[in-house]
């Protein structure tokens, strides 16, 4: 079940993007970009999008709060304050 996914990227970071759906990918590089931390893969970020329902809101959250905490967060309110 689970050994499908793991066969087809493996746990290098090469294969990372593999798991998300073509339609994603756009949201997926958008959160990274308002997250702004290299922390983070494009699948981690994926992963936490699918968690909190596909709400990009409630991602970029969790996100800030799981890392680079400070910086991410005067990104976001700067970016929410002026765009």
């Amino acid at each position: 079940m689970g050994s499908e996914s793991k066969n087809k990227s493996g746990d290098s970071g090469g294969g990372a993007t593999q798991g998300i759906p073509a339609a994603m990918k756009k949201l997926v590089q958008n959160l990274k970009e308002i997250v702004n931390c290299t922390d983070f893969t494009e699948q981690e970020i994926y992963e936490v999008l699918r968690e909190c329902d596909m709400d990009p809101d409630r991602a970029v959250e969790r996100l800030l709060a799981q890392g680079c905490a400070i910086y991410c967060l005067l990104f976001y309110l700067f970016a929410m304050y002026f765009c």
